[in-house]
């Protein structure tokens, strides 16, 4: 007689956090950031909990696992390109605050100038 198999623990959250990742990447960068991250940390843990003994789960929260972590990497690999652009956004933002207080002391201290 063969054993009930039960399903992967959170199989179907992993999938809905892997999509999620996906979607909320072309909104903003952080919520997609976090849900990849904590989809494969738990797809990880799913793996492990598989691999110790398969015969115990069914193949189909198996392959829902597989298809999150999936979607997880994906997302976390679309938000590459926009984590580069902010941090290159920040650092022109401070090197052109930079200039523009350059700038305002050298304005002042020419007002000064006049002045005596």
């Amino acid at each position: 007689m063969q054993e009930k198999q039960e399903t992967l623990p959170y199989s179907k959250v992993i999938l809905a956090l892997g999509i999620a990742s996906i979607i909320t990447c072309c909104f903003y960068w952080l919520p997609s950031v976090l849900c990849s991250v904590i989809c494969l940390i738990m797809a990880i843990k799913g793996n492990k909990a598989y691999n110790l003994n398969p015969n115990n789960y069914t193949k189909s929260s198996h392959k829902n696992l597989k298809a999150g972590k999936i979607c997880g990497i994906i997302g976390l690999i679309l938000n590459i390109p926009f984590l580069i652009y902010i941090i290159f956004l920040k650092a022109t933002l401070i090197e052109e605050i930079n200039t523009i207080l350059e700038l305002l002391k050298l304005t002042e201290d020419l007002l000064l100038l006049k002045s005596n």
